[in-house]
Order: structure tokens, then C-alpha cells, then sequence
């Protein structure tokens, strides 16, 4: 301990720093370069109740969190610029509340757990929120997991895919931020490829998914698959989902591999993604060769 206020602990690679507030310890700094990290329920026996603005910031080793059942907020910022950052824990309790930007810039998050550790469906589409869906109040929801939580998401995700592909350029623009994409076709190109992810992650993650919403997803996949006019649906297989074999079928699943498109597709992986190619050849050999169309009026 230092001082009368301030309590360090040093666990799993870091050194945590707490401050003594009325109602418990707040994690007001953590040094080190750890990837994973279980924050302790107490800090010199105090309940560990907050983390504090900042608090993480621009970790870049930081790949997975653990947070007790006591903490109850997540400030400002707390873990803004963890580049590497993919799951978000919050043990034992689903009740907690988060400030503005707390995961800004966290372009890699797949999972934010509330009251659980095992990704599910949920910890996906939260997941997804942080970096994909422009719709931060669903962190803030108080009915976060409920029929009419996950109708918001697909309602934000409707408004976003009927969206023109160049609003949002010219504020950038007007920001000062026109570094982050070259020109407006590049940010038009990026912002098909979010619509197509979160359409993807939607459909592998269908709890509580009505049936408008799942037409409506697939046929934005369909818009934007190989072979179309743009294919932004195609390079996000490519770049996102290349090692998930599941994604795949699902891709085959909506109809985005089709026997028109799929040497073209095969092309496009060359001699990445081992699995998935094989998944591809396997889809070509069953399913798209002569011999099993003729064969399929065979008696």
C-alpha cells in the first residue's frame, strides 16, 4: 500500500493501481504487458467496485479482461485503444453500467460477456457493437439480452444498411479526420464492408432474429458477394473470416457460392485459409460438379 488512499497489487503481469472511494476500491491505473487479466473481487479487502476513466488506456497487449460482480461501472475511456483487446468478462452479475467511449478504438473486440464467461449468441452481438454497429447506447441498455434489446439491434442494423454508403465522409472531412480514408470511394468501400460483417455475425448469431430482419441480411449478402457489382460481403470472408470454417457455410447456406462464383473464389484465396479452401473444394466437388447434376436423375 502507498499513502492512506492508494492500494497496488501486482497480478498476471501488471500493476494495478486502486484508489479507497465511500462505497469500495476504484482501478484508477494498470501498468504492465500482460494479455490476460482477472481483476480481483477485493483490493486490501475493499470490494472492487469501479474502473476508473482511463484506466487502461492504449494497452496494446491486453487481449482478454476479467471483471468481479462487484464492479458496477466502467468509466470514461477505461479501455479506449486496446487494439488487442477481444473478450470483455464481467463475472458472476450482468448488472453494470458503462461511460462514453469505453471501448473507443478497440477494433478487435469479439465478445463482451455479461454475467457469464462462455460466448454465446448475446456476447457476439455486444461484441459487435463496439466497433461495427454506429449504436453505442445498446452498451447502455437496461434491458440488455431482452426480445426487445435484440429488436433495437436488428432495427440499427435495418437503418444502417439503407444508409447511403457516403454519409459520414464529408464530417470526417470537415474533422480533420480525412487521413483515416483516402477518398470517398475507400470510405464507401469500408462502410459496405461493417454492414456486411454485422449482417454475417447476425446470421451466425440468430437468437430472437424475425424473419424480416433475416431476409433483409441476406439479401444484403447477396448484393455483395462475388460476382456482383461490388463484392464487399466476399472480401469481408476473406479478411474477417478466412480461418472459420462455419462462416463458410453459412455463406453457402444464404447462397453467396453459387457454381458461377465459386472458382473465382477459390482463385481469390490462393494458398490461404488451408480449412476453408478445403471446405470450398469439398462444396465444388459435391455440389457444383457435372457429374453430380447429371446424377441427380439417375434412377
Amino acid at each position: 500500500m502507498t499513502g492512506n488512499n492508494i492500494i497496488k497489487i501486482e497480478i498476471s503481469g501488471y500493476e494495478l493501481e486502486f484508489i479507497k472511494a465511500d462505497n469500495g476500491a476504484v482501478l484508477s491505473g494498470a501498468k504492465g504487458n500482460g494479455s490476460r487479466l482477472t481483476v480481483p473481487d477485493k483490493a486490501d479487502d475493499m470490494p472492487v467496485t469501479c474502473i476508473g476513466k482511463k484506466a487502461f488506456l492504449a494497452d496494446k497487449s491486453l487481449k482478454e479482461v476479467s471483471l468481479p460482480g462487484t464492479v458496477s461501472l466502467v468509466d470514461d475511456w477505461a479501455f479506449a485503444g486496446c487494439e488487442n483487446l477481444r473478450t470483455f468478462i464481467k463475472r458472476g452479475s450482468a448488472n453494470i453500467s458503462f461511460g462514453s467511449r469505453v471501448f473507443d478504438k478497440c477494433t478487435r473486440v469479439e465478445n463482451i460477456c455479461l454475467g457469464y464467461e462462455e460466448p454465446d449468441d448475446l456476447s457476439h452481438l455486444m461484441g459487435a457493437v463496439i466497433h461495427r454497429m454506429p449504436a453505442e447506447y445498446l452498451l447502455k441498455d437496461t434491458d440488455i439480452g431482452s426480445s426487445g434489446w435484440y429488436e433495437k439491434w436488428d432495427m440499427c442494423l435495418g437503418t444502417f444498411i439503407n444508409e447511403p454508403d457516403e454519409d459520414g465522409y464529408t464530417d470526417l472531412v470537415l474533422c480533420g479526420e480525412e487521413d483515416i480514408f483516402y477518398n470517398e470511394p475507400d470510405y464507401a468501400e469500408n462502410k459496405r464492408k461493417r454492414k456486411a460483417s454485422l449482417c454475417l455475425i447476425r446470421l451466425m448469431h440468430g437468437d430472437s432474429l424475425k424473419g424480416e430482419y433475416k431476409s433483409k441480411f441476406k439479401s444484403y449478402l447477396l448484393d455483395h458477394t462475388k460476382g456482383s457489382s461490388t463484392e464487399e460481403a466476399w472480401m469481408v470472408m476473406l479478411e474477417e473470416y478466412g480461418e472459420k470454417t462455419d462462416y463458410f457455410r453459412l455463406f453457402y447456406d444464404i447462397g453467396c457460392i453459387t457454381k458461377e462464383n465459386i472458382d473465382m473464389m477459390l482463385d481469390d484465396m490462393g494458398g490461404m485459409h488451408a480449412e476453408a479452401k478445403a471446405y470450398m473444394l469439398s462444396l465444388k466437388r459435391e455440389k457444383f460438379s457435372e457429374e453430380d447434376i447429371f446424377g441427380q436423375f439417375k434412377l
